[in-house]
């Protein structure tokens, strides 16, 4: 058919239903991994005062989150990554890094955990770097 195990609306003799492994099973069509949690971060840049919020898995590197975040500004490479004043390694995660995940505690107290998402500061490094 025209889709994966899809079969075409009418009859055809060389369309197979024999299949040994369903597509979604089948490592042929991994894409990526499915994140187990994902939680909001907000990045701010300081010197042009621009706020992106971005939806990242909990699994992913600061790094990985980087270059996420290119999509919003191709030099984010030029800056050095901050939370409460202290630099971010970018090779551990947000939680390793001590930016907590409070989203569960925020909602048994009943308090939407969009109101209080996390914020990343971007602060430029001026490395005369490429974009």
């Amino acid at each position: 058919g025209r889709y994966i195990h899809v079969p075409p609306q009418g009859p055809e003799s060389n369309w197979a239903t024999n299949f040994v492994t369903p597509w979604w099973e089948d490592p042929q069509y991994y894409i990526g991994q499915k994140a187990g949690k994902t939680r909001k971060i907000t990045i701010m840049n300081l010197m042009t005062k621009q706020k992106n919020t971005l939806e990242v898995p909990v699994e992913e590197t600061v790094e990985e989150i980087r270059e996420r975040f290119w999509v919003h500004n191709a030099h984010a490479g030029s800056y050095t990554w901050k939370r409460m004043g202290r630099v971010l390694n970018m090779e551990k995660t947000l939680e390793e890094n001590g930016v907590k995940d409070e989203t569960e505690e925020l909602v048994k107290l009943g308090i939407d955990p969009d109101d209080h998402i996390p914020v990343i500061h971007l602060y430029f490094d001026d490395d005369l770097t490429e974009g």
